[in-house]
């Protein structure tokens, strides 16, 4: 009996070893400190005014492991009917509004071992539309140096990717929901309920209705 029990205890503590090396790197958090998949898609709705409306993803990102690690960031910006779009991670501020793919956005930084830093990203609208980005994360290898006695960590070469997520902002005029049925030329393209999840058809509340014209508009389904 006393065998068995040490086998359990071991394989116990095997499965909790096996699943703390399984944790990334680099996890994902929204701004209700929920876990985002990697390779996730992001309906963000809800903007501010700050001087200028824009609409925030919310995001952060946390150094899981017990090192520090180097970090820097790929955008894509895919669509972007109006305004600009603005990212400040690691370090630096970037604001760009032409479509294309924008490798180490920013100069690349370090997170210390447990660290949160926010993205800083957001679409700034100048009007009613959308815009679209997809963001790469990166991992570099650290280069270390003594300074004055004081050992210092800076990112190197590039070691490895981290995760990845799709933002789709939607700045989308209320009074302006039509039915889409009565227009032949227009398709959906993508349905996605309030919290951003992609739907195959209609859910009570708050439906966000991407269409094939480019336009992407709320129904409200009581």
């Amino acid at each position: 009996m006393k065998r068995a029990f040490v086998f359990a205890f071991a394989a116990l503590l095997s499965i909790g070893a096996f699943a703390q090396e399984e944790l990334p790197t680099f996890q994902l958090f929204d701004k209700n400190d929920n876990p985002v998949a990697d390779g996730a898609t992001l309906v963000l709705t809800e903007g501010e005014n700050l001087g200028e409306y824009q609409i925030p993803s919310g995001l952060y990102l946390k150094n899981n492991s017990d090192d520090t690690q180097g970090v820097g960031i790929d955008v894509k910006l895919v669509s972007i009917d109006n305004g600009s779009f603005s990212c400040c991670f690691p370090m630096n501020c970037k604001t760009i509004s032409s479509p294309g793919v924008y490798e180490d956005y920013n100069s690349p930084a370090t997170l210390d071992a447990g660290e949160e830093r926010i993205l800083q990203t957001e679409w700034i609208p100048s009007n009613y539309g959308s815009c679209t980005a997809e963001l790469q994360f990166k991992v570099f290898n650290l280069e270390k140096q003594d300074v004055f006695g004081t050992t210092v960590y800076s990112p190197s070469d590039f070691k490895e990717y981290g995760p990845k997520v799709t933002l789709h902002f939607v700045y989308a005029d209320p009074t302006s929901v039509d039915g889409i049925k009565d227009n032949t030329n227009t398709t959906v393209l993508a349905r996605y309920n309030a919290n951003g999840m992609s739907v195959k058809s209609e859910v009570k509340g708050l439906n966000i209705i991407r269409l094939s014209n480019g336009k992407t508009i709320k129904q409200i389904k009581k």
